[in-house]
């Protein structure tokens, strides 16, 4: 189903008037949604007038230029400020924009908008994975809108760089429409390109909010398509992409096929169809690590930032493929299964793995985590097929510390990815920054912090490393 479960069931009725709640981080959001999206020429939506006496929460009527029927838009912006709020149904951080329809006391959701004026590089570019990750699983279509790159500047005012995200983010939206058969799509414009852009996403968003009262209308296959073409067009240019991986080789990179994959995705999206299984980015399992997609774990991480000697010699060194004291790695993991899937399996320098060789990854843990050995054996051996493994700091090595906003939305990026191997009931995750406060179990368990809640719904065990203690989550 293209949308949320319900809304059809209870929006298509004989009824002229519709009335929508347009949820805002503030009012900027809100009032650059209209302007860009609903107040498009190429929407089926004509804006007639401004109702209500607060400048602050207006009401905007849009008429259907095919059936005259009338739509009330009511500003809410603010999420904090409204009792009415229910987006946290669906997404536990707030997106810059919500659109919901009122009917029969009701909020059904329509369509969550992400902006971001710049372009996030670096470990900041899955910081809002939670978001794509949430209003997927929820079947909610979804858009993150971003700039194509932005300039980095020298204090002389000559570009010091161009930043772009790792090419795993746009990936990452493909594989959530595949997974979800749901809109999910990142938006990358430039000063060229924005105002065709928008021409296609106020044709998709005018289809999804006219499906809610009416039956049979032409459907945006082309504007959806083209618009996914340019995600997987945008993946080869982004960080990283030049390096070994999986996706280099997916049939779904191929350029000669990239328009027909693109068509492909867009049609079973609109029409409820299944994806061909070749171009499903969500499918892609353990079989498909074979010798020929095989890269090492090579996650780095700064010695600064992990104090604890034993984390050093009893887990980094024993689970991350180190450029030199290569013996050492190799007595643990054993000579024959080097290049091999049977040894910890990464993409690149980031932070998980794919680990097949359930008993030697147990042996590590238990002997670098005495105190908790009888959880970790518990928690390996109930996991079918291989684990999915995180190293996180989770925390920022500063000051004033607090939780890493990039790692809050790094294991739900991690999951888009890799449905299928990044399940919670299959994943473990060490949190390893000296900053992790005594009282982490108590702050995960009262499920108030964004980075806590997102280690609590997508790993199954979590170890501290500073307090050598862990949980099952």
């Amino acid at each position: 189903m293209l949308y949320h479960i319900g809304t059809l069931e209870l929006c298509l009725a004989n009824n002229s008037d519709h009335n929508f709640l347009l949820y805002g981080d503030n009012f900027l959001e809100c009032e650059r949604f209209v302007d860009e999206v609903l107040c498009d020429p190429n929407s089926k939506l004509q804006f007639k007038q401004e109702d209500g006496k607060y400048l602050d929460r207006p009401i905007l009527v849009f008429q259907d230029t095919e059936t005259g029927d009338k739509l009330r838009f009511h500003l809410r912006p603010r999420f904090a400020a409204w009792k009415s709020d229910t987006s946290r149904k669906y997404s536990h951080e707030n997106l810059d924009v919500f659109l919901f329809q009122i009917k029969d006391g009701k909020q059904l959701p329509i369509l969550a908008v992400e902006y971001d004026d710049a372009t996030q590089a670096g470990n900041q570019a899955w910081q809002r994975g939670n978001r794509a990750a949430d209003t997927a699983q929820k079947k909610i279509p979804y858009m993150y809108v971003i700039p194509e790159e932005t300039k980095e500047y020298n204090g002389d005012g000559t570009v010091k760089s161009s930043r772009v995200p790792a090419y795993f983010i746009p990936l990452s939206h493909i594989s959530l429409s595949c997974g979800s058969k749901q809109i999910s799509l990142l938006i990358t414009h430039n000063i060229k390109t924005a105002k065709e852009l928008e021409k296609k996403v106020a044709t998709i968003l005018s289809y999804l909010i006219r499906c809610t009262y009416r039956i049979n209308i032409e459907k945006p296959y082309k504007e959806l398509a083209d618009l996914y073409g340019k995600i997987l067009s945008y993946t080869e240019v982004c960080t990283g992409w030049d390096k070994e991986h999986i996706w280099k080789n997916h049939p779904i990179m191929k350029k000669t096929m990239r328009e027909l994959n693109a068509k492909e995705i867009s049609t079973a999206i609109l029409d409820g169809k299944e994806i061909p299984k070749e171009i499903d980015l969500s499918k892609i399992n353990s079989d498909d690590f074979n010798s020929g997609n095989f890269l090492p774990y090579t996650k780095i991480i700064t010695k600064k930032t992990a104090e604890r000697k034993k984390f050093w010699t009893d887990v980094y060194n024993k689970l991350v493929c180190p450029k030199n004291n290569l013996a050492q790695y190799q007595k643990v993991w054993g000579k024959e299964e080097f290049n091999r899937p049977a040894m910890p399996i990464g993409f690149g320098d980031y932070q998980s793995a794919v680990i097949m060789n359930k008993t030697i990854l147990k042996c590590v843990l238990v002997e670098a985590y005495p105190a908790i050995r009888t959880d970790i054996t518990q928690f390996i051996n109930s996991v079918k097929g291989p684990v999915g493994f995180h190293l996180l700091a989770g925390y920022k090595n500063t000051e004033t510390g607090g939780t890493s906003r990039p790692d809050t939305g790094y294991l739900a990026t991690m999951w888009s990815l890799f449905p299928t191997l990044f399940q919670k009931k299959n994943s473990i995750v060490i949190i390893y920054s000296n900053g992790v406060p005594a009282d982490w179990q108590a702050r995960q368990d009262k499920g108030d912090n964004e980075f806590w809640k997102s280690v609590s719904n997508y790993t199954g065990y979590v170890i501290v490393d500073r307090y050598q203690n862990g949980k099952k989550n």
